[in-house]
């Protein structure tokens, strides 16, 4: 504490994100002198997975660090990766220089979506969905306090059966009316808050991203 004080007082402009790795310092009162954190060097984004929702019990989705690592050559595997990583801060960690012309794009849309909720995660309330326990599937979403904007993230292990869909629910406003910005798709509140099926588990992994913008 004594030695991260001093270099914040002599570097006051400088950010400082704290690690849970080498220095094992995930702990509250390291919040004081840098409130992002780097969660875990496992960025492989089945693991990732259930290392966020761990982190996410006690701390907030902006102290962590949500890295996409080397996607070996595959957009399906950068998809993956950038959907688990948005459960946070967004970063990347590859040598872009390597990467084929396909990834490089895919990263670049991948940054462009982000920026556009990126302020939801920031700055909305976290909450879990319920979803049942036999389903291999779990939800989450973060929601700006006025329920304009929700972010959902639906995610099914390798135990989620083909096919099958499970309900969501959001306690929206039965007369509001969402549009899916990833989509295009239109939801009555009434649906979202008796609960609806997502079923765009296209990536490896089975991990769906939803922004969802009240009109």
């Amino acid at each position: 504490y004594r030695l991260i004080s001093w270099l914040g007082e002599r570097f006051p402009n400088a950010f400082i994100e704290t690690c849970s790795g080498g220095g094992g310092r995930y702990d509250l009162g390291m919040m004081r002198y840098g409130m992002q954190i780097w969660t875990s060097d496992r960025t492989n984004p089945f693991d990732r997975t259930r290392i966020q929702r761990g982190a996410i019990t006690a701390y907030p989705a902006v102290t962590m660090s949500c890295h996409v690592s080397y996607p070996y050559d595959s957009v399906e595997k950068l998809i993956h990766r950038y959907r688990v990583a948005v459960g946070g801060m967004l970063g990347y960690e590859l040598d872009i220089l390597e990467m084929p012309g396909q990834i490089n794009e895919e990263i670049k849309k991948q940054i462009s979506e982000y920026k556009t909720f990126e302020h939801v995660i920031r700055l909305g309330d976290f909450y879990r969905a319920d979803m049942p326990a036999q389903s291999g599937c779990s939800a989450f979403f973060y929601a700006l306090r006025d329920w304009s904007e929700i972010l959902l993230t639906v995610i099914c292990d390798d135990k989620c059966k083909q096919n099958i869909t499970y309900p969501v629910k959001i306690p929206v406003p039965d007369d509001a009316v969402y549009r899916d910005r990833t989509n295009g798709e239109v939801y009555s509140g009434r649906e979202l808050s008796e609960g609806f099926s997502m079923r765009d588990y296209s990536s490896e992994g089975g991990v769906s991203v939803s922004h969802l913008v009240r009109e």
